[in-house]
């Protein structure tokens, strides 16, 4: 079967223009802006493009017209921008979709760190990855090493959710929890990217229906502000019943139901080791919420 799938997928190196590139459909990863892609133009201008781009080949009758980009949206932006005409290129062919967006996803993985990426990239990496693996043991992952040059040595015995876990230094049940968040609506992946709702409250959301989904982020949208608590309040709702918008807005303004979680307080000397007398105890708090939020989000074990 192995064998079968390396005849099945061809690849070769080859120049290709640069008008004959489009990009991948919903390209998923944000692209360099700024002084990030000032600095790749300056440097293709100086030293060219070192690092091919990786693509595939559209067209009919065997008449190739366009290629798609899986990898190098940036290097080709960048190489347009520093005037180049061509730029070098590996073209898979024989890709099936789930290949095609797994290695768009790997790639964005390599080149940058898991930490950088956007919350929903996140969730797409690990969505991709998950549902790849629990295929059949070892999916794929020759089509993985070509793109990153790397060889998976994750134990067989462990499941698909502890394996990634290995891979991204998560633990499982958070690896678990981007599962879900990637089951989210756009609308509120963008509110989740832009920090508007905190990682453990998109959690709880994405457990509820597409529409009451589409519900919250319309009520979001008055500014009004969203508690774990009440996120939890509302997954649970929804399991017993389908809600509507007005269902929804009720429990917003209810008022919030106080916590069983004992007050927890720290001397002074605890918090100048990081915070100076200048700053506020709004400011403390608002930075000790972030760094409790970036906990959870990334391993909490």
């Amino acid at each position: 079967m192995a064998n079968q799938e390396n005849e099945r997928i061809k690849r070769v190196n080859q120049e290709i223009e640069i008008k004959m590139l489009k990009p991948f459909d919903n390209h998923p990863f944000s692209e360099y802006k700024g002084n990030k892609l000032a600095d790749m133009i300056e440097s293709i201008k100086e030293n060219g493009v070192l690092e091919p781009i990786i693509v595939r080949p559209f067209g009919k009758a065997n008449i190739i017209d366009s290629y798609q980009i899986l990898s190098g949206h940036n290097r080709k932006n960048a190489a347009e921008k520093a005037g180049l005409k061509k730029i070098p290129a590996v073209v898979y062919t024989g890709l099936t979709e789930e290949e095609a967006i797994l290695i768009v996803t790997e790639t964005n993985i390599v080149q940058r760190s898991f930490a950088d990426l956007k919350y929903s990239e996140r969730a797409l990496i690990i969505y991709t990855h998950y549902n790849a693996m629990k295929k059949k043991p070892g999916y794929r992952t020759d089509l993985v090493n070509q793109v990153e040059e790397l060889t998976l040595t994750l134990s067989a015995s462990r499941s698909s959710v502890d394996k990634l876990g290995l891979k991204y230094g998560l633990s499982g049940d958070t690896i678990r929890r981007y599962l879900r968040v990637y089951e989210l609506v756009n609308s509120l992946k963008t509110e989740l990217d832009n920090e508007k709702i905190p990682f453990l409250v998109a959690f709880e959301l994405a457990y509820l229906r597409k529409p009451e989904q589409e519900y919250v982020h319309n009520i979001l949208g008055k500014g009004v502000k969203l508690s774990l608590g009440l996120a939890n309040k509302l997954h649970k709702e929804s399991n017993k019943q389908e809600l509507s918008e007005a269902d929804i807005e009720s429990f917003f303004e209810q008022k919030p139901v106080e916590t069983k979680i004992e007050a927890i307080s720290f001397p002074g000397t605890f918090f100048s080791q990081y915070f100076d007398e200048k700053q506020s105890q709004e400011e403390i708090k608002n930075v000790v919420a972030k760094a409790l939020e970036e906990y959870f989000s990334k391993d909490n074990k």
